[in-house]
């Protein structure tokens, strides 16, 4: 009854039994660790590293011609109220391995719910297959014919989706006054020569999806809707309903009939905060930050490929990005009060620098979490040096110092059995890294290897082979301890 009543005016009556489901590992909003609340003190011990002076701006390179992508076609109609999504894919998948490929291995996020994914039909050119489930999550499609390299393969899957009732741990699914379709369809994982298909179990914290580029091609229809409801998404409908992304990691929407907006611009993108009414101060005031994040950002890494991004608020434990969208808790909103060192700004900035790493440079955020993770955390240092570098030093107690980070910063999250030595490990020793690295080799060099490393690696996975590589041709420095002291040795 709580829940109905938070929402009077605009709620119709839904049975709360209808929208729960079991509670399950999932890709959890555990992507951007909590920091100490609002107004915290800062440990008198701090020593900041130095701030280096007249950082340069690197010069632009053209980025490298990608592989051919997989193209997903969503035709998807929402009944709002019964909570349910009726969903027509195609995908057109080509093999850009050297081998031919016998069958595909999907991932199914929705289906680690009892009761959610709903799978009527699936055809691979017209005839009908059959697919096996394992782990959850894992699909594979049994192809009637060997796919060879070079060819493509088209397959269209029928389902519904009875959507779950939206947790503080799930971000995927509905409450009374908000849906989110977060991995809402069935994707093909990568292909890797010498690891297979780049599947992992789901964790209960970080990240275990790894996302190949892709192109989008999505329709949503929204029927028995609420009056005013608004839609945000990984990018804004070329028309009514039909939205169209490139070279994208993922395709998300969050849809409420409470939303109010603000708006901003940087670097040709319209930047829009999506928030509800008793979140207003934060909410208006994202927007400002994000456009001074992107200019950041853009400076340091390279002009990001996109004419929009949202910000959007959920009833969530923490942060999570998806490509042209990301979540911050509402939390964070209520905890804002108009300083800049709270959750709600660095941890609204980590997330919007994962539209570099993780939409555009991808990797394996399963087995080498730190390469997107260490990069945002570190990138939220960026943002408070070029916007506010008075506060910067005090960024490190806030973010970092505070919690006496300590571990090797490569490790799975399969090596952790909770989630504070892993966040204490990935994220902020992560940063620790990046800032004696940056100290080590100097600011030319540091910046010139961020630069291209993004060009290099955008529309493809990473991996550290690929960092140190690219690392290594810009400068001659010698940083072995640094690996020896972040780094766990191989096993």
């Amino acid at each position: 009854m709580m829940l109905l009543a938070a929402c009077a005016g605009w709620q119709r009556p839904v049975s709360i039994a209808a929208l729960q489901s079991p509670v399950s590992v999932t890709r959890t909003p555990t992507s951007t660790p909590f920091l100490p609340a609002t107004n915290t003190p800062i440990p008198p011990t701090i020593t900041p590293s130095p701030t280096p002076q007249n950082t340069p701006t690197p010069t632009w390179t053209p980025t490298p011609t990608p592989p051919p992508r997989a193209q997903y076609r969503l035709d998807a109609h929402l009944d709002y109220w019964q909570r349910t999504l009726d969903v027509t894919e195609q995908v057109v998948y080509p093999n850009t391995t050297q081998k031919p490929l016998k069958n595909l291995v999907f991932n199914v996020e929705p289906a680690q719910w009892d009761g959610v994914f709903h799978l009527q039909k699936v055809t691979v050119e017209g005839q009908a297959v059959k697919g096996t489930f394992s782990g959850g999550t894992r699909w594979e499609v049994h192809l009637p014919q060997p796919l060879q390299p070079g060819q493509s393969v088209t397959l269209e899957i029928r389902y519904r989706l009875k959507l779950p009732y939206k947790t503080a741990s799930r971000i995927f699914g509905a409450s009374a006054r908000q849906i989110n379709l977060v991995d809402w369809y069935p994707f093909v994982v990568p292909y890797d020569a010498s690891q297979g298909w780049l599947w992992h179990k789901p964790w209960p914290f970080g990240d275990h999806l790894v996302y190949p580029a892709a192109d989008f091609d999505v329709t949503l229809k929204i029927t028995d809707a609420p009056d005013g409801v608004r839609v945000a998404a990984s990018t804004q409908p070329a028309e009514d309903g039909h939205y169209r992304l490139t070279a994208a990691r993922a395709f998300a929407f969050s849809i409420s009939p409470e939303f109010r907006t603000a708006q901003s611009q940087a670097q040709g993108i319209t930047i829009t905060s999506y928030y509800f009414p008793e979140l207003a101060a934060g909410g208006k005031a994202l927007a400002t930050y994000a456009r001074k994040a992107v200019t950041t950002f853009s400076k340091y890494y390279g002009p990001l490929p996109r004419e929009h991004l949202a910000i959007v608020a959920t009833e969530a434990a923490d942060g999570m990005e998806y490509s042209g969208l990301v979540f911050l808790s509402t939390n964070f909103y209520h905890q804002y009060n108009g300083t800049i060192l709270n959750n709600l700004v660095s941890l609204g900035m980590h997330e919007l620098s994962h539209q570099w790493w993780y939409d555009q440079v991808g990797n394996d955020q399963a087995m080498q979490p730190w390469l997107d993770e260490a990069l945002a955390t570190y990138s939220e240092r960026l943002f408070y040096q070029d916007n506010y570098p008075k506060d910067a030093h005090l960024w490190w107690g806030f973010r970092v110092y505070w919690f006496h980070p300590e571990g090797y910063i490569n490790r799975s999250i399969y090596d952790y059995a909770t989630f504070r030595p892993y966040v204490n490990a990935t994220y902020l020793r992560g940063a620790e890294f990046m800032e004696d690295l940056r100290q080590r080799i100097g600011d030319p060099a540091f910046f010139a290897f961020l630069r291209d490393y993004q060009t290099q690696m955008q529309g493809k996975l990473a991996t550290p082979e690929d960092f140190f590589r690219i690392l290594n041709a810009h400068t001659s420095a010698d940083y072995e301890d640094l690996r020896k002291n972040y780094f766990a040795p191989a096993r």
